[in-house]
């Protein structure tokens, strides 16, 4: 939709998020995000769908302020007034969060902020088959590995980018002990 206040150097950014616990790594990136675009002059929308953790919004912020990263987003419920939210852009982040950001009409582009190949989080059924029908929809794709994005462009023909989580070198690093030539295996569960 037309805007006024279309400024690419000052985006107005939603994502809609499931809520969360302490801890939740994808959670983690998707804070971490926002937190950098912040710095580079983006404002920020969070919606919480569906809500299980936080009573309200405020104890959602303070959650992400005291567990994950310090941010200027509004912080919001998603509740009957998501049906009038406008902005530049819209991101899901789950596969249960694609239907609410299909059906917000005032944003000039949606995403999907995607860090996993959700299909196979559930056993073959109706939660892996909607999980799947998610990446058929018209979002273009944000994609947390170059395999992620490669799958999102090659089996659902989805413009994607990708981008490569990186390990924080101040707290996972070799010790001193340990040599170049033992083999290590890492498993991520």
């Amino acid at each position: 939709p037309p805007s006024n206040n279309y400024s690419p150097r000052r985006l107005d950014i939603h994502f809609v998020i499931p809520d969360f616990g302490v801890g939740g790594g994808g959670h983690m990136n998707i804070f971490r995000m926002i937190r950098l675009l912040e710095l580079m002059g983006h404002k920020f929308t969070i919606w919480i769908f569906r809500p299980s953790f936080h009573p309200d919004a405020d104890s959602a912020y303070k959650d992400i302020l005291l567990h994950y990263n310090t941010l200027e987003a509004k912080v919001k419920f998603l509740d009957d007034s998501f049906g009038t939210a406008s902005g530049d852009v819209i991101f899901a982040t789950s596969w249960n969060t694609v239907w609410p950001v299909q059906n917000v009409s005032k944003f000039k582009r949606r995403f999907y902020f995607i860090q996993d190949y959700e299909t196979l989080f559930n056993a073959k059924g109706a939660r892996s088959e909607l999980a799947e029908y998610t990446y058929t929809q018209d979002l273009d794709c944000i994609c947390a590995s170059k395999w992620l994005e490669g799958l999102m462009s090659n089996k659902f023909a989805k413009w994607a980018r990708g981008f490569n989580l990186a390990a924080d070198e101040n707290t996972f690093y070799p010790t001193n002990n340990e040599k170049n030539n033992v083999p290590r295996i890492v498993f991520y569960s």
